[in-house]
């Protein structure tokens, strides 16, 4: 009997614990998750991101860069950390999409693994090719590739990962063959387009190389075209007819996280969103608001899981 009280005594304590905490959250620092090396379009996303989160819950928001494997091991980080809010994920189409898609067997459930917080950014990449490369055009480039033992050279931030998607998307469409080229993440992709060493990659942060003639843009991959560069067509327009692979950024938890935390995580990033000096960072970095709940960031994932699915069967990605 004496046993009995006391699990039940305990077990009160521990709800009335937890209930406390999920109402003072946060008391601490928080850990956002970078599932890629710093510099690429999630990491940059996050530091400025984290910067206002914690201006507005008055606690600190620590970037921990957790890369490899193209973002396979940041997000089963934070799939196995405590669902108590203090370990959140800047999850992107790459995490919760494609790397899922790509990998047998996937190495983390994308789905029932963590709780959707919200969907954040929205952002599309440009194909770039080096400086170096006598091109200007999608018409020229498939021209030079044609033309090469070794067709199109194009540098990734991984297998699996969007550019890894776009270059065998492109070399499908327009029929060119195509070496794809991995890095551990988008800046050393970049480094390796910079030194010629690849002749193009894809790219979502690539305005300061572009600005500096460094590389050549020669297309973007959304539906759109990208406003700073409104004279570079999509490549949709330029012949690769359907071609979208526009890109999202949302912020994941793990699996379990309490509704008072939710709604606490919820309202900080809302407010967090319409500080002005964000927006106009996000602007200058070609990243959009995508206004939207965890419910819509839910069905991004799930309707991506299965796009990529039937596209990493066609296109043979595969992550093993």
């Amino acid at each position: 009997m004496m046993n009995r009280l006391r699990v039940a005594v305990g077990a009160v304590l521990a709800l009335f614990v937890q209930g406390v905490s999920a109402q003072d959250y946060p008391v601490r620092a928080i850990t956002l998750v970078v599932a890629f090396p710093p510099g690429g379009p999630t990491d940059v996303a996050a530091r400025m991101l984290g910067e206002q989160l914690a201006e507005v819950l008055k606690q600190p928001v620590v970037i921990a860069n957790r890369p490899g494997a193209a973002g396979r091991i940041g997000s089963q980080m934070v799939e196995s950390a405590p669902a108590d809010g203090y370990t959140l994920l800047l999850a992107n189409t790459v995490t919760h999409g494609m790397l899922s898609a790509a990998t047998k067997p996937p190495p983390y459930d994308p789905v029932k693994g963590f709780t959707p917080v919200m969907r954040l950014f929205g952002y599309q990449a440009l194909m770039v090719c080096s400086a170096k490369l006598p091109v200007r055009n999608v018409e020229e480039l498939v021209a030079y590739a044609r033309s090469r033992p070794n067709g199109l050279v194009y540098a990734s931030s991984g297998v699996g990962t969007g550019a890894h998607f776009a270059g065998e998307m492109f070399a499908a469409m327009k029929k060119v063959r195509a070496v794809h080229v991995p890095f551990s993440g988008s800046a050393p992709a970049m480094q390796a387009v910079l030194a010629g060493d690849v002749d193009c990659s894809f790219d979502g942060l690539a305005r300061a190389q572009i600005d500096a003639g460094k590389v050549r843009p020669i297309a973007t991959l959304g539906l759109k075209r990208d406003p700073h560069y409104p004279d570079v067509p999509t490549l949709d327009e330029a012949g690769a007819a359907g071609f979208d692979l526009g890109l999202w950024q949302g912020l994941l938890a793990p699996a379990g996280l309490r509704s008072e935390v939710l709604a606490t995580l919820e309202r900080g990033l809302q407010q967090a969103l319409k500080a002005p000096e964000l927006q106009e960072r996000l602007k200058l970095l070609g990243l959009y608001p995508l206004p939207g709940t965890g419910a819509d960031l839910q069905q991004a994932i799930l309707r991506d899981i299965s796009r990529y699915q039937r596209l990493a069967r066609e296109l043979a990605i595969t992550f093993e």
